[in-house]
Parts: C-alpha cells; structure tokens; sequence
C-alpha cells in the first residue's frame, strides 16, 4: 500500500503536471522497490540495495552486465 500512497517526482516526464524533477527520490525509489521485490520473490534476507543487487547476480537471476550497470546507476542516483 505503501507504494501508491508514494508520488513519484518526475514532473513533466512523468505527466504529474509539475515543473519539479527529482531525479533521487524518484529514480532511487523504482530501482530499490524493483530490486526489493526480486529478493523477497528469492528470499534474499539482505537489506542494501546493492547487496541485493549482487545476490541475484550470484544466483543467476540478474547477469553480470546488467548487475554492475545496476549498481553503478544507483550510486550515481544516489
């Protein structure tokens, strides 16, 4: 529920109609709660984001490519 109490920030690209972006919040949030769901679908009892990240690399759910890609968006993100 808690998701789509959350107003993603994208502003005009996200159609909201505001002339705010906030990238952060907005970006850091779709790739947390995207790679949450993948952990908790696998039973990763890790909490970091890039933790997570690299568990389902080691267990072939993500490849090696799209992992590393994954952490480095994330940290430029954040």
């Amino acid at each position: 529920k808690g998701v789509e109490q959350f107003e993603i920030p994208l502003g005009w690209w996200g159609g909201f109609g505001s002339d705010e972006i906030d990238l952060k919040k907005g970006g850091s949030f779709i790739v947390m709660h995207a790679i949450r769901a993948l952990a908790l679908e696998q039973k990763i009892e890790a909490t970091s984001t890039i933790e997570r990240i690299k568990q389902l690399r080691q267990m072939g759910i993500i490849d090696q490519k799209f992992a590393n890609e994954l952490i480095e968006s994330f940290d430029v993100i954040l």
